[in-house]
Order: structure tokens, then sequence, then C-alpha cells
């Protein structure tokens, strides 16, 4: 909680969160979560994501909202692994998850918290 609110003094978050987070050393000197592009299609077939690029450095926590129905839960879904990627890339620091299984995914040091 503290290296996602802070407590006013400057610290090293990159390392601090590699620390508290468990994620293996290498992960806070790599290049962060670069998700290109991404699309992704719903249960029914739908376009959920459509597009979608952003990064994500080292160390940063993101949440992301949005009113219930909007594609936030199908992102996180398919940067985790648990919903298809039909276009678009997905990268964490140099290893490409698009298509890794959701355990290589979480080794490879990618965190996954469910509403």
């Amino acid at each position: 909680a503290r290296a996602m609110v802070g407590d006013g003094a400057k610290e090293n978050i990159t390392g601090e969160m590699a620390q508290l987070s468990g994620y293996p050393a290498r992960i806070a000197g790599d290049a962060g979560l670069v998700v290109g592009n991404l699309t992704v299609r719903g249960t029914r077939g739908e376009t959920v994501v459509d597009g979608v690029s952003l990064v994500v450095n080292p160390g940063e926590i993101v949440g992301l909202a949005g009113v219930d129905g909007s594609g936030q839960n199908d992102l996180i879904e398919a940067i985790a692994g648990l919903r298809q990627v039909t276009g678009g890339t997905l990268t964490l620091g140099k290893t490409v998850l698009n298509c890794l299984s959701v355990a290589q995914r979480r080794t490879a040091g990618i965190g996954y918290v469910p509403e």
C-alpha cells in the first residue's frame, strides 16, 4: 500500500516493488509491460477491446476503471492470459507474452488482482 500511495518520503519504488511483490530481481531493471494496439473479442465474438496501447513502467501499479461492460475486465484478462488476444502485442521486458500460458505469465512477473 505504501508503494502505491506513498508516505511522503522519496523512495526507490521500483526496487521496493520488486522486493515487496516477490517478483524476480531482474524485473526491476527490465523494461515494463508494453501493450501495443491490442484487440480482444468477447464471449459472443464481439470486439470488446479495440486498439488499446499503454506502457506500464517497472514498479508502477496500474488500476483500470470504467463503466461496467466497457472492456476494462477483458483487457486485464487478456494481459493475464485468461482471454485470447486477437490482435496486437503484449511484451514484458524482452518477453513476448501473447502465446504464454497464465502460469508462464505469472512466472514472467505478471500479477492479476480480480475485481
